[in-house]
């Protein structure tokens, strides 16, 4: 019995449908990791729910760009996590030299990036304080500076 055209044509299509599922899977995967510099909203987001699953806990310093005109406030970074707006800072290094209103202004409730800059923050906290911060964002131009940074803000002893 011989297969004609029609059969052809439908082994194709099938070839065809199978293909952009293998690519969705993997372009799934890909889009999964981190190629060494992050989002500073998800980079923020993603080091409290860390901390607060944990209750306590200092989160490695991550590099990360803001570009010009982004701005990140408390809530943004808490999203639907238990943790009130009162209970989290953001924290910059007055040392590093970014934290100016030139490059970034960051205040205890915000932080607005005047140009694009690149980052490293670290996310620390305990939640187990009877007073707030019980989280803070350090930022800083070096990894140690933003853990330094964000230790003191919310005056967690090394």
């Amino acid at each position: 019995m011989k297969r004609g055209q029609a059969f052809e044509t439908m082994m194709l299509v099938i070839s065809v449908i199978v293909a952009i599922a293998i690519l969705g899977v993997l372009l799934n995967i890909l889009g999964g990791i981190s190629f060494g510099v992050g989002d500073p909203k998800a980079v923020m987001t993603d080091g409290l729910k860390s901390i607060q699953a944990k209750g306590f806990g200092v989160t490695q310093p991550k590099k990360s760009n803001f570009e010009v005109n982004a701005y990140v406030m408390r809530g943004e970074v808490i999203g639907d996590l238990p943790v009130l707006e009162d209970e989290l800072e953001f924290a910059c290094a007055s040392s590093s030299g970014i934290c100016d209103n030139d490059k970034l202004v960051v205040t205890k409730k915000s932080v607005d990036a005047k140009t694009n800059i690149e980052v490293y923050i670290t996310v620390c906290g305990d939640s187990t304080k009877t007073r707030n911060p019980k989280y803070c964002v350090g930022i800083g131009r070096q990894g140690a500076e933003s853990r330094d940074e964000c230790l003191k803000a919310c005056q967690i002893n090394k």
